[in-house]
């Protein structure tokens, strides 16, 4: 099964926690950037548009039909994906399996990120959640290879 681990990250925490994943899931990864005005998105209109679900304009994603499954690794903001995971995610999903893992330093978020991928056509099929805080790939990596292994079944 091809695999894709999609992240968004804004400090590099997340950006550690997909790349641990990708290496120990032997996935290929596309980072989500945005581009333009809100390419330096603050905290506060970000979590304002996290808040109402409105996408951030984000860099053309590689071919996404390529892959059965896609993990998307993004932060929590304001209880809700950021602006540019919405963006992915209304890329369209086609009815792939759709994993989501989400890094917090406060929160969880299953309720929103589940409904937002099944809104743009996904099935999320499982959800994991971390709260930590730290970019070092490898403190990610033991939790990375549980998900990884979790995969494989």
């Amino acid at each position: 099964m091809k695999t894709l681990v999609a992240y968004y990250s804004r400090t590099g925490r997340t950006r550690a926690a997909a790349l641990a994943l990708a290496k120990a899931a032997e996935a290929d990864t596309q980072e989500i950037v945005m581009t333009g005005k809100n390419a330096k998105l603050g905290v506060i209109k970000g979590a304002w548009m996290a808040l109402r679900k409105k996408p951030a304009k984000i860099e053309p994603l590689g071919r996404l039909s390529k892959y059965n499954r896609i993990i998307v690794v993004s932060p929590v903001w304001a209880g809700n994906p950021p602006p540019a995971v919405n963006a992915f995610l209304d890329c369209g999903l086609g009815g792939r399996q759709v994993y989501a893992v989400t890094v917090s330093g406060s929160g969880k978020a299953e309720k929103h990120f589940i409904t937002a991928i099944e809104k743009h056509g996904g099935k999320c099929a499982k959800m994991w959640n971390f709260r930590r805080r730290g970019t070092d790939e490898g403190a990610w990596a033991e939790d990375m290879g549980k998900i990884a292994e979790e995969l494989k079944d």
